[in-house]
């Protein structure tokens, strides 16, 4: 007899949800000449990211060998921070940091100075991750957005669906 996966109705409606996201956002690009732009200015996006981690990593003197890496390592480091920053641990936060140190620590050899690898991923987590805080601010200002506002909406949207219950039927 097959096992059966058990799937939890709060899981599967999670999964439901941002399935639906996806969808809406795809249909948002119109057609190939859209998808081409796209696909332009999101490689143009990463391109700038990567040159921010290579900048930030050859600011360190010499003796420290971090201005060593090359582009592809420097790629690398950014794809795991990335990937890091999905994983963002519970109550602490911190996945793309935690991975960052890890990779140069352990993938660069820089385990016997962890301070030059803590000093790293923290610079590269505030110059990609935190660096657009102050300009979203200040537009949020010139927009009349309200932080509080938002976060009031957010916390009634999400005792609405509390209430409302799961949208897949139960098994």
């Amino acid at each position: 007899m097959p096992a059966r996966l058990a799937i939890s109705a709060e899981f599967g409606s999670s999964i439901e949800k941002k399935l639906r996201s996806l969808s809406d956002g795809l249909h948002t690009v119109k057609d190939v000449g859209s998808l081409a732009q796209l696909s332009v200015i999101s490689l143009l996006i990463w391109l700038l990211v990567a040159l921010a981690y290579r900048y930030v990593t050859h600011a360190f003197p010499l003796y420290t060998d971090l201005p060593t890496l090359n582009f592809a390592e420097v790629v690398l480091l950014m794809f795991v921070s990335v990937a890091g920053g999905v994983i963002t641990l519970p109550v602490v936060g911190g996945g793309s940091q935690l991975a960052t140190i890890a990779v140069l620590s352990q993938t660069f050899g820089y385990a016997d100075t962890p301070e030059l690898a803590v000093a790293c991923g923290m610079l590269l987590w505030l110059v990609t991750f935190m660096s657009i805080i102050p300009g979203g601010l200040v537009l949020a200002r010139r927009e009349h957005v309200s932080l509080r506002r938002l976060e009031s909406e957010a916390g009634q949207e999400a005792k609405t669906e509390d209430a409302s219950g799961p949208a897949l039927p139960l098994p």
